[in-house]
């Protein structure tokens, strides 16, 4: 059995940016490398559209620029204004839903969109460039954690073992 629990702890702490999680006090997304592309051609479609009428829009700290979303799943749009003579339209297909879209600051958007219930993309777009400027995916960890705890219980309590000590 420590043979199991090390070997679990070496490969967690490969597949954690910190703490693997049966040294966390909750469950967490964790983000990984940056798959945009992939996602690009296949999910997200970002084209310019003629300006529409949007009913509910949330205005950029400028109070110049605007957002407003469409939709949650299995499809999702933003549309995005930026004193320009078009929209962007950022639309997400084959969603599990947008969780957040939300402004940074003056011109960076944020939106965190759910591919299933457990993969996710976090991205951000520069609305003056009009471009993604950061994407990476994220895991719902929730499943990861709950196994380590049951584990855990099953053995009579596990020791948190940290990334220093695995390195000694």
């Amino acid at each position: 059995m420590l043979l199991f629990i090390s070997v679990m702890h070496v490969s967690a702490s490969d597949k954690y940016p910190g703490l693997p999680p049966d040294c966390w006090k909750e469950s967490r997304n964790v983000h990984f490398a940056d798959v945009f592309k992939y996602r690009t051609e296949k999910d997200i479609i970002i084209t310019k559209i003629t300006p529409l009428h949007l009913e509910k829009k949330t205005y950029s700290p400028n109070k110049s620029y605007y957002f407003s979303l469409d939709g949650w799943r299995p499809e999702a749009t933003d549309y995005i204004y930026a004193e320009k003579d078009h929209l962007v339209k950022i639309h997400f297909n084959d969603i599990h839903g947008v969780i957040d879209s939300k402004w940074i600051n003056e011109k960076l958007f944020f939106i965190s969109v759910w591919w299933g219930r457990i993969a996710g993309t976090d991205l951000i777009f520069d609305v003056e460039k009009e471009e993604v400027i950061y994407s990476e995916d994220k895991r719902a960890m929730y499943l990861a954690f709950y196994q380590f705890q049951a584990g855990c219980r099953q053995h009579g309590g596990c020791k948190c073992i940290k990334k220093d000590q695995l390195e000694d």
